[in-house]
């Protein structure tokens, strides 16, 4: 495995999800325990398109980040930390559970830790120009 990989087994997790936010709004949010309101629906879809680009920025980081890979791998896992926080705050107060929160949180655990694990493969985040080695 490698870092490139997983970006795009990130890039297309969230593709997957915002598809199927997108067109089966009210099956997914129902299945999180959610109340499913016609204004529900719309914030759905929004978010059904925020993941679908987060999906297509990952799978081109793989391409286009060259030497900057592993510091996108880094942010990237903050990212998904970040998800993983609103995803147990959520649990924690109620507001969602059912089985699609428990999955998120496993995959969100495997995801933010091969981010962390294969962005520090190679630690050459600071690289020095040829100016600074004077």
């Amino acid at each position: 495995m490698s870092l490139k990989l997983v970006f795009r087994i990130f890039g297309g997790l969230n593709i997957l999800t915002g598809a199927f936010a997108l067109f089966a709004t009210k099956a997914m949010l129902g299945s999180a325990g959610l109340t499913v309101t016609p204004e529900l629906i719309t914030v759905g879809q929004g978010f059904a398109i925020t993941a679908i680009a987060l999906g297509l920025v990952s799978w081109r980081t793989a391409d286009i980040a060259g030497e900057s890979l592993y510091a996108y791998g880094q942010l990237f896992g903050i990212v998904q930390l970040l998800q993983i926080l609103l995803i147990v705050y959520h649990l924690m107060t109620g507001q969602a559970g059912g089985p699609p929160v428990y999955i998120n949180l496993v995959v969100g655990f495997v995801l933010a830790a091969l981010f962390y694990l294969y962005s520090q493969a190679d630690d050459n985040s600071v690289i020095t120009s040829s100016d600074d080695e004077e």
